[in-house]
């Protein structure tokens, strides 16, 4: 679950840094450098956070889990396809 959410998240700097990067050119008070900055760290750092909380969000779903049943799925076979 962490590496989809810190995929998911890294995904989602990525358009944060883009937006930040166009930004940065378009006020005239910020630095381009500043925007290329947000381009390379946002996403790094999105991914990393993302990478972590899905770390904590499985380890909290495992303890939480037995105690309330969970999520419980039943299926039946079919000759259907």
């Amino acid at each position: 679950m962490g590496l989809v959410f810190g995929a998911i998240y890294l995904i989602i700097g990525l358009i944060a840094g883009v937006l930040l990067f166009v930004l940065s050119l378009v006020v005239p008070e910020q630095t381009a450098f500043g925007g290329v900055a947000a381009l390379i760290l946002s996403p790094l750092l999105y991914g990393v956070l993302g990478f972590i909380g899905g770390i904590i969000v499985a380890a909290l779903y495992n303890l939480v889990a037995p105690l309330v049943g969970g999520i419980r799925i039943e299926t039946e076979p079919t000759d259907h396809i």
